[in-house]
């Protein structure tokens, strides 16, 4: 049990570790809190840094999400520590203990996570999402595009239970924080209009 707790806790410090602030900092010198909409992620990067820094962004994010699983896998452990590992790193990446819980909406390291736990339905979405992103030219309403059914085609095609639930939740879980970092950043964008 000791030892299940310390690897979920090594996934949330993995998950926690902020890409977007570290390249924003070494890249232009900026703050990637302080600008756009003051999100720790992938999109915000790319508005704010460019392209270039927001493909190393999501590479890492991503990575930090699979190594999460991988790692856990490798030791030879349950299926129930491999999800709370993954969930730890999603959950790290959104509320980092290492800049005080202001962190990014979970996306790329939620796909990470589901890369290694169901690639054929993810690599299935992620053609839906493709067209998405070329007709909207949209990141955010690709992500959602690309994980919100997800749980409901893992059942389609035969995953156990338990990996459908978990494909079902963990994107509810970016899709709410997407929707309470959205609010949050209109409220200060009204409130800067005043």
């Amino acid at each position: 049990m000791v030892t299940e707790a310390l690897i979920i806790i090594l996934a949330y410090l993995l998950g926690s570790i902020p890409t977007a602030y570290i390249l924003g900092r070494f890249v232009k010198s900026t703050d990637i809190r302080k600008v756009g909409s003051g999100n720790v992620g992938t999109v915000n990067a790319f508005r704010s840094l460019g392209l270039r820094p927001a493909l190393v962004i999501a590479a890492v994010d991503i990575g930090k999400g699979m190594l999460a699983v991988l790692a856990v896998q490798a030791l030879g452990l349950a299926l129930p520590v491999i999800l709370l590992a993954g969930a730890a790193a999603v959950i790290g990446h959104n509320w980092p203990v290492f800049l005080h819980f202001q962190g990014g909406r979970g996306s790329a390291t939620t796909v990470g996570v589901l890369l290694i736990l169901i690639p054929l339905e993810l690599f299935i979405k992620l053609g839906a999402a493709s067209i998405i992103f070329l007709i909207t030219r949209k990141p955010l309403v690709t992500v959602m595009v690309l994980l919100a059914p997800l749980g409901p085609l893992c059942y389609l095609l035969g995953q156990p239970p338990v990996l459908s639930l978990y494909a079902l939740v963990l994107p509810v879980l970016v899709a709410a924080t997407a929707f309470t970092k959205a609010q949050r950043w209109e409220r200060r964008q009204s409130s800067k209009g005043n």
